[in-house]
């Protein structure tokens, strides 16, 4: 990523942690709402969840510099949520979630540039994540 696309995520998410208590909720609550049958993915409270979210993206954007660091991270959450029994397309209804609670979050400040950044950012770290756990099943095939 470009300096530029960095600092516009860094700045947005610290804005949203100082404006919002409950980021992780509204994400859940939507995701829920758009597609119940991920609910039973999740066994923890949602509560907890949902700070593990936030906590997760907070990680993740202060990586953002190491972005070399926050791959291997991210292959191995990957590794994972495929463990979970997250299947690839419900990565889409995960981005979409997520672009509503950054919406939410940001308010009137939301704005394309913002979308677009955002956007290409998950939308690469979902591949790394895809690919891992796609990438793991076919080593463990061939041994």
């Amino acid at each position: 990523m470009h300096q530029k696309e960095i600092k516009l995520i860094e700045d947005s998410w610290d804005y949203i942690l100082a404006n919002t208590q409950e980021a992780g909720l509204v994400f859940y609550n939507d995701l829920f709402e758009k597609n119940p049958e991920l609910r039973a993915l999740f066994t923890t409270d949602l509560n907890d969840q949902a700070r593990k979210l936030v906590a997760l993206i907070t990680f993740s954007v202060n990586k953002l510099n190491e972005f070399d660091s926050l791959v291997s991270d991210i292959e191995l959450l990957g590794l994972r949520h495929h463990a979970y029994g997250v299947k690839p397309e419900f990565y889409e209804m995960v981005r979409q979630s997520l672009m509503f609670m950054l919406e939410q979050g940001m308010g009137e400040n939301w704005n394309t540039d913002l979308a677009e950044t955002w956007g290409k950012l998950y939308k690469h770290l979902s591949e790394v994540m895809i690919n891992a756990s796609y990438n793991h099943l076919a080593i463990k095939r061939t041994n």
